[in-house]
């Protein structure tokens, strides 16, 4: 690879850092807001809380007090599929 376009890179790669960077002060500004509406001040804060501790798991439990895992089976095509 010549110079110029590792050097072109290095820029791209700077400038997306920037604007990574900014916007992620932007989102806090705009979350910390009155004037913005709870829904998106609450989406803004789930967005931020899902990129530092990753995404919920999902449990399915036949009724609300079961605390067992839910093991599911697919059969034929749906078993195909699902690999």
């Amino acid at each position: 690879m010549a110079k110029t376009s590792k050097k072109r890179i290095s820029k791209v790669e700077k400038a997306l850092h920037k604007f990574g960077a900014d916007s992620i002060e932007k989102l806090a500004m705009i979350a910390d807001d009155d004037l913005t509406p709870q829904k998106l001040r609450a989406d803004i804060w789930k967005w931020f809380a899902e990129m530092e501790f990753g995404k919920p798991t999902s449990k399915q439990t036949a009724c609300g007090d079961n605390t067992e895992d839910l093991e599911i089976v697919l059969d034929g095509d749906l078993e195909e599929w699902s690999k």
